[in-house]
């Protein structure tokens, strides 16, 4: 590791790149458009991050000049306040991309970003030279980043709706919809903790805590240790609906 370089904190172990293959980058969400031969001009410059759960990495210290790939886990971007209040920015899961858009426009984290690791997990970071190439050279890789940074925007977009037109516990259902993802069913969700829920939707903790237990009272939820599953999610979406109006964005048909 050159001098220039960050030194790994104790709860980050960065890997060599030598150790991933091609067929292990295209296993990691937009990755898998690139062309074999975009595989491996990459395997020769990206890091892999080992990051343990609960773990807070300075943006601007780590990814100031890389493009962020989520491999594995789950982690939160959040920003700090002049009061050290955490305002949280997006969340991010495994096939996420972050950081694309800074180095599209030449943007660096702010001093005050953290990346919090709510569950260990793997991120691997390309630079963002690398990645601005692979942008206009591989359209389908191209493509998909472009499909991330739209999701990720609608879901900005949406979550700023809420914030200053919903209550908390529109807020709540609309965020426990977001996470449950747009798949039919009753899925379960791992359950970030009671704070991470009130960073994210503008609320305190304990708010969240009674909103939470209200949803359950009413048959909507079920909160188990570490996860909570969606049990009824046609009144979930009728809960946001009564309260929002309609969502920002429908899916064209």
């Amino acid at each position: 590791m050159s001098a220039d370089e960050p030194t790994p904190l104790p709860f980050e172990r960065v890997r060599p790149s030598a150790r991933l293959t091609p067929g292990e980058l295209r296993a990691i969400g937009v990755l898998a458009e690139l062309s074999e031969h975009a595989l491996l001009a990459l395997c020769d410059q990206v890091k892999v991050h080992d990051v343990r759960a609960r773990a807070t990495l300075m943006m601007a210290r780590h990814f100031t000049h890389h493009v962020g790939f989520v491999h594995s886990g789950a982690f939160r971007i959040v920003a700090l306040t002049a009061k050290a209040d955490v305002v949280s920015l997006n969340a991010l899961r495994p096939g996420d991309v972050f950081g694309a858009c800074c180095a599209v426009l030449g943007l660096a984290p702010g001093a005050n970003v953290r990346l919090v690791a709510e569950a260990p997990g793997e991120i691997v970071s390309a630079p963002n030279a690398l990645v601005l190439d692979l942008l206009a050279t591989e359209p389908r890789f191209a493509a998909a980043v472009l499909r991330a940074q739209s999701l990720a925007l609608t879901q900005a977009q949406t979550r700023l709706f809420e914030i200053a037109g919903l209550d908390v516990r529109g807020r709540l259902i609309g965020e426990l919809l977001r996470l449950a993802g747009p798949d039919a069913g009753a899925p379960t969700l791992p359950c970030p903790t009671h704070n991470a829920l009130a960073a994210q939707i503008g609320a305190s903790r304990e708010a969240v805590t009674r909103h939470l237990a209200w949803l359950e009272k009413a048959l909507v939820i079920r909160v188990n240790r570490g996860e909570i599953e969606v049990v009824d999610r046609a009144r979930l979406q009728a809960l946001y609906a009564a309260a929002a109006g309609a969502k920002p964005f429908a899916q064209l048909s």
